[in-house]
């Protein structure tokens, strides 16, 4: 079906094409580089979706293929959430990366069933499951890193989502170039316009996600509503400045995480099973800004778990540290509470 599009997509990833003349492909280079994402001879797998962004992430990866000595992987998860439609996206994925002579893995996981376990939002969900399969893959082929198609309008729609629902500096960092070392966002610094522009350049087909105009998700309606607004209105370069800050934050909150983390580590030398005593001036002797970040990287150790650690945890905490609140036990993420009693926060591990 896809034949004849497929083969000149081939022709054009070839280095019969100058594509690292191109300006996208220049701009890729620099944050790769900027970042340290790649390494020469690493084994990538690039997540393909079929929608723009990706295919463009599989484009630039091909082109750089033979340059940086990469081995390519692509990978693809049918969410099971629209039908026909995903599996047309599967076939798409399979035959573009059989006419590039790529190892391809698709699966089907049960997003929905995930979902009504979990009690979370479809979208979370999604994510979660998302990433699951891609970092089991990663064990199964021995892959070095994941490469994801961000771009910088997902930047500015990220931040601009935490901002209205309020967040934290972690928040306004918005999404990592780089995370856990592996997971990598080539198109960071690349704009939606600039993607669908290389694309359009090269003749490229892709599939258009039909999920990307349903109004009810907030980030579709930063997307399609408040970021057009605020570039006629107020700001024509608002997803470059959005992303500065994000940028900003990112630098910031490096420095402040490893100063955290080396101080959480001396706190507490390993995760305990059942319980931990930590005096309280150990916290209290911090300034107010720096202890919210402390007591968010000892839950996260002592429980062993970084998701589910919200703002109503580390201000509950904060409070009974300071007696700004009643002395009374905390519920937290993992099936852990803390209390203060006297001049010290005990964390106690119990079933409910």
């Amino acid at each position: 079906m896809y034949e004849n599009i497929f083969n000149h997509i081939y022709y054009i990833m070839g280095l019969k094409v100058k594509t690292f003349n191109t300006m996208i492909v220049n701009k890729v280079l620099q944050t790769i580089k900027r970042h340290h994402m790649l390494s020469p001879g690493d084994h990538v797998i690039a997540a393909v979706s079929g929608g723009a962004d990706s295919v463009a992430l599989l484009s630039i990866l091909c082109a750089l293929k033979n340059r940086w000595r990469l081995t390519l992987t692509v990978a693809h998860l049918n969410h099971m959430l629209r039908g026909s439609a995903a599996q047309q996206e599967a076939r798409f994925v399979a035959e573009l990366a059989e006419h590039l002579g790529l190892a391809c893995f698709i699966e089907e996981r049960d997003v929905r069933a995930y979902q009504r376990r979990q009690s979370c939002s479809l979208q979370e969900a999604a994510r979660v499951v998302r990433y699951k399969f891609l970092c089991e893959l990663r064990e199964r082929i021995g892959a070095q890193k994941v490469a994801l198609g961000h771009t910088a309008s997902d930047q500015a729609e990220t931040i601009l989502m935490w901002l209205i629902r309020g967040t934290s500096a972690a928040g306004l960092a918005g999404i990592p170039p780089v995370r856990n070392e592996y997971f990598i966002r080539p198109l960071i610094n690349v704009t939606r316009a600039e993607i669908e522009a290389y694309l359009n350049q090269q003749h490229t087909a892709f599939i258009p996600d039909s999920s990307a105009s349903e109004q009810h998700y907030l980030r579709n309606k930063i997307r399609h509503h408040l970021i057009p607004l605020l570039e006629q209105a107020y700001n024509p370069q608002i997803v470059k400045t959005v992303n500065r800050l994000g940028a900003l934050m990112q630098q910031d909150n490096e420095m402040l995480d490893a100063m955290v983390q080396e101080l959480v580590a001396r706190l507490v030398p390993k995760a305990e099973n059942q319980a931990f005593i930590l005096p309280v001036h150990d916290i209290q002797r911090h300034p107010a800004a720096f202890q919210g970040r402390i007591i968010k990287a000892l839950i996260a150790r002592i429980t062993d778990r970084s998701q589910g650690i919200y703002f109503s945890h580390i201000e509950a905490v904060q409070q009974i540290i300071n007696k700004t609140g009643p002395a009374k036990k905390i519920q937290l993420p993992g099936e852990w509470t803390v209390v203060r009693e006297y001049d010290a926060l005990i964390f106690t591990r119990e079933k409910l």
